[in-house]
């Protein structure tokens, strides 16, 4: 994340998580310290797979739809970016399965998230 932020790479958060969920699973690890906007699911009326929670984060942040990439690793994921209309990138480390799954983008390391970036 600290290389994205140096970037000035936009990177958020949008979980299925609640906000008490996030806090409690995320600010000890002070990961929040590197995401500029957070969408928990208490956000939106309607949740993943549905597409609200993007679209909330990309109304919020002003973010360029087009130039959105949402990485995430089930196909609620998947089916969420695709309706929100930003490509998608499954992050194998974290998925479970990949079936059925169909990404833009595989990434089976952290660190192809630069190397994708970068081409």
């Amino acid at each position: 994340m600290i290389k994205l932020n140096e970037m000035k790479i936009l990177t958020s958060i949008v979980t299925s998580k609640t906000k008490e969920e996030f806090v409690n699973d995320f600010l000890p690890l002070r990961l929040n310290d590197y995401f500029k906007f957070v969408v928990c699911s208490d956000d939106t009326e309607k949740h993943k797979p549905n597409p609200d929670p993007i679209l909330h984060f990309l109304k919020q942040s002003g973010a360029d739809q087009s130039k959105s990439l949402y990485i995430g690793d089930t196909k609620y994921d998947m089916e969420c970016a695709l309706g929100a209309g930003v490509d998608f990138a499954l992050a194998l480390w974290g998925a479970k399965s990949s079936t059925g799954i169909d990404a833009n983008y595989i990434l089976e390391h952290p660190k192809q998230i630069l190397e994708l970036l970068n081409s």
